[in-house]
């Protein structure tokens, strides 16, 4: 985050911190969460390849991997590439904080403004209870340039208080 004039915070669009004093920032992202970015990027033909970053606070989750399926649906045609979704979290900065961030391929000539992203979650790994299958943090879904981005299930089950 740069501060540009009194009062004036940038910040990547990525970063969720207010912009405050000299005071050290607190990352604002919830224990709780998994927070997936997706960014409409397109090459000088307008064919959509997504950009997806996904961050969770590693420290404080515990959280290795998340799997499930995600689709990428042309809004005019119904057509669509679907995939396997997998966020793989390594290590984590000092905040506690990890990120998986990936571009995406589509095997279609569709503009990122005409794609619904639709996804699944199946299951995730957690550090205490691999390689047993656990329920998933949240997941907040963030779609800029995108017809629409919505999660359709969760089929891992609610994680326990204070987990």
């Amino acid at each position: 985050m740069a501060n540009f004039g009194k009062g004036w915070c940038v910040s990547v669009a990525l970063a969720l911190v207010a912009c405050g004093g000299g005071a050290a920032q607190e990352p604002t992202l919830p224990d709780d969460t998994v927070q997936v970015v997706f960014t409409a990027t397109e090459n000088t033909d307008g064919v959509c390849g997504p950009q997806r970053v996904a961050r969770v606070n590693k420290e404080a989750t515990g959280l290795d991997a998340l799997y499930g399926d995600i689709a990428f649906v042309d809004v005019r045609d119904g057509a669509a590439t679907r995939l396997p979704l997998q966020l793989v979290f390594r290590g984590w900065d000092d905040a506690g904080i990890s990120e998986d961030r990936v571009q995406t391929g589509l095997n279609s000539a569709t503009p990122c403004d005409q794609l619904r992203i639709e996804m699944e979650v199946d299951y995730c790994f957690h550090g205490a209870t691999r390689p047993e299958r656990t329920a998933c943090p949240l997941l907040q879904i963030e779609a800029e340039g995108f017809a629409s981005a919505e999660l359709l299930a969760d089929k891992s089950e609610k994680l326990p208080p204070g987990r």
